[in-house]
């Protein structure tokens, strides 16, 4: 955890404009680049199957840029929802009081984890359960996108805190960048297609997002994972406690003798 206050955040109250690259046509219809093997590896493993698959279906060269590519679109979003899900907003969970790691993107029974955003009498529950149509036991349920932004981003500005030193104003701004893409193909009317030019600009948006977060947030899902920590300490313990004892009865037998 580190305080804001050191690295200066200047928070805007804004969310990015609507989704738009139109004035920045030229540079927009370079092939999007693709993250090294070793950022792949730092995904969630289902993320990094579609990330490959999302390579194989953007065209390679600047045509047909009249058809729609919602669908290559989705699929962009998809990989980062879960990217950010799995690993800030369980940060945000354990701020909240959420057990890590036995309750990672688990529901964790009894705790109430709730957390506003701009509006502060509206609470978002980040410890919402739903039951599993498969197996019937109750499961954690994410809040929607937009609300893990925004109440993520009013928390690390309300608390001074943040969960890694580049979680600053500008990876919020560009994490709502990526809500407002969302919004725009999950709940707006507008029937206008995601053209190829706004493929290959999100597909390079997030790919630089990914080059510049994706080590911290990797990092912080394996440390809200991982209870290897935890156990690391309890094996030092147990080695501790073991050597007071050895001095112990090392003493006892000077004292006998």
């Amino acid at each position: 955890m580190t305080d804001s206050d050191n690295i200066h955040l200047q928070w805007d109250d804004q969310l990015p404009p609507p989704f738009s690259w139109n004035t920045r046509f030229p540079i927009l219809l370079q092939q999007p680049m693709t993250l090294p093997q070793k950022f792949l590896n730092m995904l969630h493993p289902l993320s990094a199957v579609n990330y490959r698959q999302l390579t194989q279906r953007i065209p390679k060269n600047p045509c047909n840029q009249d058809m729609d590519y919602s669908a290559e679109a989705f699929l962009i979003l998809r990989i980062f929802d879960r990217e950010m899900t799995s690993s800030i907003v369980q940060w945000l969970r354990r701020e909240l009081g959420i057990q890590m790691p036995d309750f990672y993107m688990k529901f964790e029974y009894g705790k109430h984890a709730n957390y506003h955003g701009k509006n502060k009498n509206k609470k978002v529950n980040f410890n919402h359960p739903q039951k599993d149509p498969k197996t019937g036991e109750w499961i954690w349920k994410s809040p929607a996108t937009g609300q893990e932004c925004t109440c993520t981003r009013t928390f690390c500005k309300s608390r001074k805190v943040v969960p890694f030193e580049k979680a600053n104003s500008s990876f919020f701004w560009k994490w709502g960048m990526f809500v407002s893409v969302r919004n725009r193909l999950f709940h707006t009317s507008d029937s206008a297609p995601f053209t190829l030019i706004e493929l290959y600009a999100l597909k390079n948006e997030f790919d630089n997002f990914m080059l510049s977060y994706l080590p911290s947030l990797y990092a912080l899902k394996k440390e809200l994972s991982s209870p290897a920590k935890q156990e690391d300490n309890s094996s030092n313990t147990n080695q501790e406690n073991n050597s007071s004892n050895d001095n112990k009865e090392n003493d006892s037998t000077k004292s006998a003798t």
